[in-house]
Protein backbone atom coordinates (compact mmCIF):
# COMPACT_ATOMS: atom_id res chain seq x y z
CA UNK A 1 0.00 0.00 0.00
CA UNK A 2 2.93 2.57 0.53
CA UNK A 3 4.02 1.86 -2.55
CA UNK A 4 1.13 2.62 -4.25
CA UNK A 5 0.92 5.75 -2.50
CA UNK A 6 4.48 6.72 -3.36
CA UNK A 7 4.07 5.94 -6.62
CA UNK A 8 1.04 7.91 -6.95
CA UNK A 9 2.67 11.10 -5.57
CA UNK A 10 5.62 10.31 -8.25
CA UNK A 11 3.39 10.31 -10.48
CA UNK A 12 1.46 13.32 -10.11
CA UNK A 13 4.70 15.14 -9.17
CA UNK A 14 6.32 13.64 -12.78
CA UNK A 15 3.37 12.74 -15.22
CA UNK A 16 3.73 11.16 -18.55
CA UNK A 17 4.13 13.18 -20.97
CA UNK A 18 0.50 14.15 -22.41
CA UNK A 19 -1.32 12.69 -19.32
CA UNK A 20 -1.15 15.64 -17.65
CA UNK A 21 -4.04 17.03 -15.12
CA UNK A 22 -6.26 19.53 -17.23
CA UNK A 23 -5.60 21.72 -13.85
CA UNK A 24 -2.04 21.48 -14.24
CA UNK A 25 -1.93 22.70 -17.47
CA UNK A 26 -4.23 25.63 -16.93
CA UNK A 27 -1.33 26.62 -13.92
CA UNK A 28 1.39 26.25 -16.43
CA UNK A 29 -0.77 28.70 -19.13
CA UNK A 30 -0.98 31.34 -15.75
CA UNK A 31 2.31 31.11 -15.29
CA UNK A 32 2.88 28.40 -12.54
CA UNK A 33 5.38 26.13 -12.39
CA UNK A 34 4.96 22.57 -12.07
CA UNK A 35 4.45 22.86 -7.84
CA UNK A 36 2.17 25.48 -7.77
CA UNK A 37 5.18 28.71 -7.14
CA UNK A 38 4.65 31.44 -9.37
CA UNK A 39 7.64 31.74 -12.55
CA UNK A 40 9.56 35.23 -12.48
CA UNK A 41 8.59 37.55 -15.07
CA UNK A 42 10.48 39.14 -17.32
CA UNK A 43 11.90 42.65 -15.67
CA UNK A 44 10.09 45.79 -17.07
CA UNK A 45 12.06 48.16 -17.88
CA UNK A 46 10.21 51.34 -16.93
CA UNK A 47 11.27 54.69 -18.88
CA UNK A 48 11.83 57.53 -16.77
CA UNK A 49 13.44 61.24 -16.87
CA UNK A 50 16.64 61.56 -15.40
CA UNK A 51 18.83 64.29 -14.62
CA UNK A 52 22.51 64.05 -14.06
CA UNK A 53 24.46 66.50 -12.68
CA UNK A 54 28.12 66.35 -13.72
CA UNK A 55 31.68 68.19 -12.07
CA UNK A 56 34.44 68.06 -14.28
CA UNK A 57 37.93 69.47 -12.93
CA UNK A 58 38.25 73.08 -13.93
CA UNK A 59 42.43 73.34 -13.95
CA UNK A 60 42.22 71.58 -17.23
CA UNK A 61 42.29 73.45 -20.44
CA UNK A 62 38.92 74.23 -22.14
CA UNK A 63 39.97 72.06 -24.96
CA UNK A 64 40.35 69.01 -22.47
CA UNK A 65 36.94 69.97 -20.62
CA UNK A 66 34.91 69.91 -23.79
CA UNK A 67 36.24 66.56 -24.75
CA UNK A 68 35.56 65.02 -21.78
CA UNK A 69 31.73 67.07 -21.82
CA UNK A 70 31.63 65.25 -25.28
CA UNK A 71 32.43 61.96 -24.24
CA UNK A 72 29.68 62.31 -21.50
CA UNK A 73 27.44 63.40 -24.19
CA UNK A 74 28.23 60.23 -26.84
CA UNK A 75 27.95 57.71 -23.68
CA UNK A 76 24.14 59.61 -23.01
CA UNK A 77 23.22 59.16 -26.68
CA UNK A 78 24.03 55.69 -26.95
CA UNK A 79 21.95 54.62 -23.87
CA UNK A 80 19.25 56.50 -22.93
CA UNK A 81 16.76 58.78 -24.93
CA UNK A 82 19.32 62.17 -24.62
CA UNK A 83 17.49 65.43 -24.46
CA UNK A 84 20.13 68.55 -23.95
CA UNK A 85 22.91 69.35 -21.58
CA UNK A 86 22.76 72.83 -19.51
CA UNK A 87 26.17 73.82 -18.95
CA UNK A 88 26.99 75.89 -16.03
CA UNK A 89 30.55 76.55 -16.84
CA UNK A 90 33.27 77.05 -14.64
CA UNK A 91 32.51 77.70 -10.40
CA UNK A 92 34.23 77.32 -7.41
CA UNK A 93 33.18 74.20 -5.07
CA UNK A 94 32.27 74.21 -1.85
CA UNK A 95 34.68 72.43 -0.30
CA UNK A 96 37.80 70.69 -1.95
CA UNK A 97 37.58 67.57 -4.26
CA UNK A 98 41.10 66.01 -4.62
CA UNK A 99 42.89 69.54 -3.73
CA UNK A 100 40.77 70.99 -6.69
CA UNK A 101 38.62 74.63 -5.95
CA UNK A 102 37.35 75.03 -9.40
CA UNK A 103 34.67 72.30 -11.17
CA UNK A 104 32.91 72.85 -14.22
CA UNK A 105 29.45 71.93 -13.57
CA UNK A 106 27.22 69.89 -16.61
CA UNK A 107 23.57 69.13 -16.39
CA UNK A 108 22.83 66.16 -18.76
CA UNK A 109 18.96 65.13 -18.78
CA UNK A 110 18.27 62.23 -20.48
CA UNK A 111 15.12 59.60 -20.19
CA UNK A 112 15.98 55.93 -19.86
CA UNK A 113 15.93 52.62 -17.38
CA UNK A 114 16.88 52.43 -14.37
CA UNK A 115 20.52 50.74 -14.53
CA UNK A 116 21.42 53.55 -16.17
CA UNK A 117 22.29 55.67 -13.02
CA UNK A 118 24.87 52.27 -12.43
CA UNK A 119 25.58 52.30 -16.06
CA UNK A 120 27.02 55.79 -15.76
CA UNK A 121 28.58 55.06 -12.52
CA UNK A 122 30.86 52.46 -13.90
CA UNK A 123 31.51 54.37 -16.99
CA UNK A 124 33.00 57.66 -15.05
CA UNK A 125 34.71 55.57 -12.15
CA UNK A 126 38.19 55.20 -13.51
CA UNK A 127 38.02 59.16 -15.37
CA UNK A 128 40.02 61.51 -13.34
CA UNK A 129 39.01 64.46 -14.96
CA UNK A 130 35.28 63.78 -13.45
CA UNK A 131 35.49 65.30 -9.72
CA UNK A 132 31.73 64.18 -8.78
CA UNK A 133 28.58 63.25 -10.63
CA UNK A 134 24.97 62.43 -9.21
CA UNK A 135 22.24 61.31 -11.17
CA UNK A 136 18.77 61.83 -10.15
CA UNK A 137 14.83 60.91 -11.48
CA UNK A 138 13.77 64.31 -13.00
CA UNK A 139 10.60 65.73 -11.73
CA UNK A 140 8.35 67.63 -14.48
CA UNK A 141 6.55 69.36 -12.70
CA UNK A 142 9.59 71.56 -11.44
CA UNK A 143 10.57 71.81 -14.81
CA UNK A 144 7.57 73.48 -15.99
CA UNK A 145 7.35 75.63 -12.69
CA UNK A 146 11.04 77.00 -13.99
CA UNK A 147 10.21 77.34 -17.42
CA UNK A 148 7.30 79.58 -16.25
CA UNK A 149 9.25 81.39 -13.83
CA UNK A 150 11.67 82.13 -16.38
CA UNK A 151 8.97 83.81 -18.92
CA UNK A 152 7.61 85.69 -16.07
CA UNK A 153 11.12 87.59 -15.73
CA UNK A 154 11.39 87.89 -19.26
CA UNK A 155 8.29 89.43 -19.62
CA UNK A 156 9.18 92.15 -16.66
CA UNK A 157 12.60 92.27 -18.22
CA UNK A 158 10.95 93.42 -21.34
CA UNK A 159 8.31 95.62 -19.28
CA UNK A 160 11.08 97.96 -17.80
CA UNK A 161 11.52 101.20 -19.51
CA UNK A 162 14.87 101.95 -19.77
CA UNK A 163 16.70 105.62 -19.18
CA UNK A 164 18.87 107.70 -21.80
CA UNK A 165 22.12 105.02 -21.09
CA UNK A 166 20.29 101.84 -21.49
CA UNK A 167 20.19 100.87 -18.09
CA UNK A 168 16.85 99.65 -16.56
CA UNK A 169 15.37 102.18 -14.22
CA UNK A 170 15.15 101.45 -10.69
CA UNK A 171 12.25 102.13 -8.78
Amino acid sequence: MIIIVVDRLLYKLNPAPGHEPADAVKAKENGYDDFGAKRPQEAVKVIRPYETMVVIDGTLSDDTIQREQEKLEEFFKSNSEYEKVDVWGKRALAYTINKKKIGHYALFCYKASGDIAAAFDKHVKLNEAVLRHLTTVRDLKNEVAREAFAARKEEIRVDKPEDEDGDLERD
